[in-house]
């Protein structure tokens, strides 16, 4: 902790325990006098969590984390080598995404906009996140943390310069994660009009709040609007008023179970993101303009994750091969 904690992330820390607590306390590596340590037993450890059940997602972060702590063990002088350096990892596998087509995008966000906010609250206050996150190709931590003092009604454009950061029960805002991320993205007239209707109804209810239900002012466009009231650690009841930072995990696990009672089996919140990027693509925007759209560090990470949807893009392979063979099949 004296070492991760003061040089990364407050997420990075969390991440670091939770593999920590999850995987390595209690592994015979932990046991281990660490200047007997030999890399194959680091490898075997490995080979282990794989035949458990453990994604190799998983083993790899695992492996993150463990050869972080013995390079600090080498740093001061423990151990003269890294034994979890040079290791086979299994590969990375990327994580399957849906897209939806644009009948089933209306389909989704139609239901959700017609959800009565009183007696489907939850579905309801799904509508305009949606909307915007497919309209726009933020990202879950990029959209919770927009204020209203970001949108630009006159000009049509929303600025995203912050993120979400959740470390437990604990929320709060940081600069984008990149350069590229800070953008400012052009609107759809139909996202703007989206906008202008969630403002309405949440200035609707928070009007219809009693005066014993405060709102916390954050000027937040998709607040948490649920007062609630938890147990913290020490057994005290801690009141979080409505207007608070939305959970971004909680608003997930809603997203898909209201996904698939609607029968989008399989959808994720971050799906949204992948069809907007996906559509963009298919429609013809250059990599480059959806790169800068969607906040990524360049127009190669869009490639390198969405290449294969380019239209066309097979055909015009073969294309360029024309004439490559053709001298050597005529002799």
């Amino acid at each position: 902790a004296g070492v991760i904690r003061p040089n990364r992330a407050a997420r990075t820390h969390e991440t670091y325990k939770m593999v920590i607590d999850r995987h390595l306390a209690g592994s015979p590596l932990a046991t281990a006098k660490v200047d007997r340590l030999r890399p194959q037993d680091v490898q075997a450890y490995y080979g282990e969590l794989l035949k458990r059940g453990v994604s190799a997602d998983m083993v790899r972060r695992v492996h993150r984390v463990l050869h972080a702590a013995l390079a600090q063990a080498v740093a001061w002088g423990y151990v003269s080598r890294n034994p979890a350096t040079g290791l086979k990892l299994p590969r990375h596998q990327p994580r399957e995404y849906r897209v939806l087509t644009a009948a089933e995008t209306k389909k989704l966000i139609d239901a959700f906009h017609a959800a009565d906010p009183k007696k489907q609250q939850a579905r309801a206050s799904l509508w305009a996140p949606a909307a915007v996150m497919v309209s726009t190709g933020m990202r879950p931590e990029e959209l919770l943390a927009l204020r209203w003092s970001d949108i630009d009604f006159k000009a049509g454009t929303v600025t995203v310069c912050r993120a979400l950061e959740e470390i437990g029960r604990v929320r709060s805002l940081k600069e984008t994660k990149t350069k590229g991320s800070r953008r400012t993205v052009p609107l759809h007239a139909d996202t703007v009009a989206v906008l202008k209707e969630h403002r309405r109804r949440q200035n609707e209810l928070r009007l219809s709040l009693s005066r014993h239900t405060p709102w916390e002012d954050n000027d937040l466009v998709f607040p948490d609007t649920t007062p609630t009231t938890l147990t913290d650690p020490s057994g005290e009841l801690v009141k979080f008023p409505a207007g608070r930072l939305r959970s971004k995990k909680a608003m997930g696990r809603l997203f898909v179970r209201e996904a698939r009672a609607l029968g989008f089996e399989d959808l994720r919140f971050y799906d949204l993101r992948h069809t907007h990027i996906t559509h963009l693509l298919h429609a013809g925007v250059p990599v480059k303009d959806v790169s800068a759209r969607v906040g990524h560090a360049s127009a190669a990470m869009t490639l390198g994750r969405y290449a294969h949807l380019l239209p066309g893009s097979q055909e015009r392979a073969v294309e360029a091969l024309d004439g490559l063979l053709g001298e050597a099949a005529e002799d």
